[in-house]
């Protein structure tokens, strides 16, 4: 069964969470409300150029949290600009990693995360994000930095994952291969992947595959998808040099279409 929330939780989700920490303290049933809310939104945008704004923010979040651990949140967004100038590199990493740890901790079932780093930055991506049963959407785009994909999350399934969209992202050191196996996925979209020679896919219902992959015959890249129901697979890359035949392997007629990057 669906968590069910009121209307006053909904008009609360549409506030900023400056709005939020002003109108908690105005009674113990604002303070509740407040925080139980199913849908919350992070974005320092106000105070980009105010550091000292931008940290208090930062840390009301993190509290934020604490007080609401165990309470079901519908979605989860965040945007963010991390500045090394503010926290060390892993400090800053770790504020908003636990921000997308609570969520799933919170039942979320949807988290779009956009941040933007400091040019060449790595941001890793925690593994139980992957294996959350509740997680139904999943969109996790960087800009100016590098989405770290550990070793140990060269292979994994979803159980009900129904889109996943990456941005910038690159395999650690030695791992090569990236292995999706899905009952629920339909939607996969790879923007900008590095580090990897081969991608194998198998979904049963997927039925969009858009994947930006710096293909190179000099590299052996190889693709191979088993997905019965897809429908769109848009590919970009130095596919010239390679055959369908060769290094695609699938039950069914796919056509190549051409989709606007920022809907996903």
């Amino acid at each position: 069964m669906e968590p069910q929330f009121s209307n006053t939780h909904r008009v609360l989700s549409s506030l900023s969470m400056e709005d939020i920490s002003r109108l908690r303290v105005v009674s113990k049933k604002w303070r509740e409300m407040c925080i139980s809310i199913p849908i919350l939104h992070f974005n320092d945008l106000r105070y980009r150029n105010n550091e000292t704004k931008q940290a208090q923010l930062m840390s009301y979040i993190d509290r934020f949290w604490l007080l609401r651990i165990g309470m079901d949140t519908q979605s989860c967004y965040v945007r963010w600009f991390l500045r090394s100038s503010l926290f060390d590199e892993e400090e800053e990493h770790s504020h908003i990693l636990s921000w997308m740890e609570n969520s799933v901790r919170c039942n979320v079932e949807l988290l779009n995360v956009e941040i933007i780093l400091e040019k060449n930055a790595d941001f890793p991506l925690p593994p139980h994000i992957l294996r959350s049963k509740s997680l139904k959407y999943l969109r996790i785009h960087l800009n100016n930095g590098i989405l770290n994909f550990p070793s140990s999350l060269t292979t994994f399934g979803f159980s009900s994952l129904q889109f996943l969209s990456l941005k910038s992202v690159e395999m650690d050191e030695g791992a090569k291969s990236l292995i999706i196996t899905s009952c629920s996925l339909e939607q996969f979209v790879i923007l900008f992947a590095t580090g990897l020679h081969h991608v194998d896919v198998s979904a049963k219902i997927l039925k969009l595959l858009i994947l930006y992959w710096g293909f190179d015959p000099s590299s052996n890249k190889t693709l191979q998808i088993s997905a019965p129901k897809l429908k769109n697979l848009f590919l970009m890359g130095d596919i010239s040099n390679f055959s369908s035949e060769d290094y695609f392997k699938h039950s069914c007629t796919t056509g190549i279409v051409t989709r606007n990057y920022s809907d996903f």
